[in-house]
């Protein structure tokens, strides 16, 4: 009677690649919501009325 979900996975050990996936996808996820903040902040601080100035002059 003690039967397991179709959609759960076989439990098997932790590797090393799994861990460094693991890590990878959270400084992925990290690094998109960071660049999601700063491109709010910029949008909302932004002069709009300024004209751009060209570095190279």
């Amino acid at each position: 009677m003690n039967q397991k979900s179709p959609d759960e996975k076989p439990s098997r050990p932790e590797t090393e690649a799994d861990k460094e996936a693991a890590r990878y996808w959270r400084a992925r996820t990290r690094l998109v919501y960071l660049r999601g903040a700063v491109l709010v902040l910029w949008v909302v601080f932004s002069p709009g009325d300024v004209p751009p100035v060209d570095p190279f002059m």
